[in-house]
C-alpha cells in the first residue's frame, strides 16, 4: 500500500513519493489490467488547460509521461511494465502507447513515516 497513488495530491507530492520508494517497493498503478511501475518522477509544466481531471495523461512524449494532478502535473521519467524491465520514458512510449486522455485510478495513499 506504500506505493499507493492519488492523484488528487500535488504533483510534488507524488513526484516525492515516486523518487523516494525507487527502487523497492516502487509505486505502481493499473494500466489496461496490469501493474505499470513508476521509476522517477519530477514536477512537469502545467498544460493550459486546468480543469483536465486529476490522473488524466495530458502529454506523452520523449521527455516523459504527463499526468494531470490536484496541483500541478506529475512527469514520470522512468516505467516499467511486468516482467520488462524500467526503461525511459521515450523508450518505453515507443513500444507501449499511452494515448492522451487515458485516466489513471487513484488509490488512497498511507501516509509514510
Amino acid at each position: 500500500s506504500d506505493g499507493a497513488l492519488d492523484f488528487t495530491r500535488s504533483a510534488a507530492e507524488l513526484a516525492a513519493r515516486i523518487n523516494g520508494l525507487m527502487p523497492w517497493p516502487g509505486c505502481a498503478i493499473e494500466f489496461a489490467g496490469q501493474p505499470l511501475k513508476f521509476g522517477l518522477a519530477e514536477v512537469g509544466h502545467p498544460s493550459g488547460d486546468s480543469s483536465v481531471a486529476a490522473g488524466t495523461v495530458v502529454g506523452a512524449t520523449g521527455a516523459g509521461l504527463d499526468i494531470a494532478c490536484g496541483e500541478g502535473v506529475l512527469r514520470v521519467l522512468r516505467l516499467q511494465r511486468p516482467g520488462g524491465r524500467m526503461l525511459a520514458a521515450a523508450e518505453f512510449l515507443r513500444g507501449s502507447p499511452i494515448p492522451v486522455g487515458t485516466i489513471f485510478p487513484s488509490r488512497p495513499m498511507a501516509p509514510l513515516v
